[in-house]
């Protein structure tokens, strides 16, 4: 590419002379070009957000390897743990181990009832519970309070089922991050959760394992399986949430598909920009090839012309897409139904491999949406203008 390609580059596309047209043509081209990447910008950062949240929540409730079991086994789970706790693995450390309790109940309160799912763990308040936000907030408590458990009891004749209402004391309110779990989960010391449901010291829900890195849980799961006992089963938090993380997969696929496919359109115009400055230009063009330009150094300036579009587009579109998203994260433009997505607000990660991601792409098709369609106009070059 020489001094005389960059000049007529400069000179065709800025020059003064180019009728209004097409400057119309070339600055609709633009706005095309950068709402396509603004609007692919905010989406795949939506994407990425509601991924990112939904694991934090669901790492922060909840540990990165459960056991699960159904029957006693003949093994304590005493010794379990023990044994977890002296297990070395590669490049992971377990941090924590520790038995839960899962039973359900019905909590009363000022007349509201509500079906929740108490959860006993270790000193997981060592006298009340902790509510759910969502929870406390369906009782309109705040902070302290005291609220009723209906807890199902069998009676004297097997086949009839009694219940008893015990009140406890509400110590605090946590939040996980997803609506899911602050709407039913009751937190409670695995003691107190044995002593109201009247259940046998040696009997547990399973155990979870805390890890030191989470993207290890799959090979200490794998590890896990070739010793446990036949009673207990192990699974990885991405095992327990598969169908959630593969939603959010598909959802990331489809729309880089769709708002993908609306860039690939907005850049398509960039041929009709290059159609009209062939037509504005032409009388220069047929006087250069009758001075002996090539072909090859006509297409180069159409292509520079048609790059040029592409990546004022792409950068305008990438910069206002991050001040779009900026906006969304600190302020609660479009509150969202936490029961259908289970958070409260929309939520936004801003990469800087998205970035460079969708100016490469954008880049990679305007070259060569600027190349094909060069080639062929310069193919067909116009024979008349030098009568004109």
């Amino acid at each position: 590419m020489n001094k005389a390609t960059l000049f007529l580059w400069r000179h065709w596309m800025h020059g003064k002379g180019m009728p209004r047209t097409f400057r119309a043509m070339k600055f609709t081209t633009t706005i095309g070009i950068v709402i396509a990447v603004a609007t692919l910008f905010v989406a795949l950062s939506i994407a990425l957000g509601f991924g990112r949240q939904y694991k934090k929540s669901l790492l922060d409730f909840n540990a990165h390897v459960v056991l699960l079991t159904s029957l006693p086994g003949d093994e304590p789970y005493t010794d379990i743990v023990s044994k977890l706790e002296s297990l070395h693995l590669p490049r992971v450390q377990i941090t924590q181990v520790q038995p839960y309790l899962y039973r359900e109940a019905l909590a009363v309160h000022d007349g509201k009832i509500k079906g929740v799912v108490m959860k006993g763990i270790q000193g997981k308040p060592k006298q009340g519970v902790l509510l759910g936000a969502a929870l406390a907030r369906h009782f309109n408590l705040s902070g302290e309070g005291t609220i009723s458990l209906l807890i199902p009891e069998r009676g004297d004749d097997a086949e009839h089922i009694l219940s008893k209402t015990i009140p406890v004391a509400v110590a605090g309110v946590f939040t996980s991050g997803l609506h899911d779990y602050d709407s039913q989960f009751v937190l409670m010391d695995i003691d107190e959760t044995r002593k109201i449901f009247h259940i046998p010291k040696e009997e547990i829900s399973g155990m979870e394992i805390t890890l030191s890195d989470p993207e290890k849980a799959d090979v200490v799961v794998a590890s896990l399986r070739e010793w446990l006992p036949p009673s207990y089963e192990a699974m990885s938090w991405r095992e327990l949430n598969r169908d959630l993380f593969e939603a959010i997969q598909l959802e990331k696929v489809v729309f880089a598909a769709i708002m993908g496919a609306l860039v690939v359109i907005a850049v398509m115009n960039v041929i009709a920009v290059l159609i009209l400055l062939m037509l504005f230009r032409q009388q220069h063009i047929s006087i250069l090839l009758a001075l002996g330009m090539s072909k090859k150094s006509l297409t180069d300036v159409l292509v520079l012309n048609g790059l040029q579009i592409g990546m004022v587009g792409s950068a305008v579109g990438s910069i206002v897409g991050l001040g779009v998203c900026l906006l969304l994260s600190k302020f609660s433009l479009f509150p969202i139904d936490p029961e259908i997505y289970y958070v409260d607000r929309l939520p936004i990660h801003i990469s800087p491999w998205l970035c460079v991601g969708i100016a490469f792409f954008c880049f990679f098709i305007s070259g060569l949406t600027s190349y094909v369609a060069s080639r062929r106009l310069t193919s067909n070059l116009p024979r008349e203008g030098m009568t004109r």
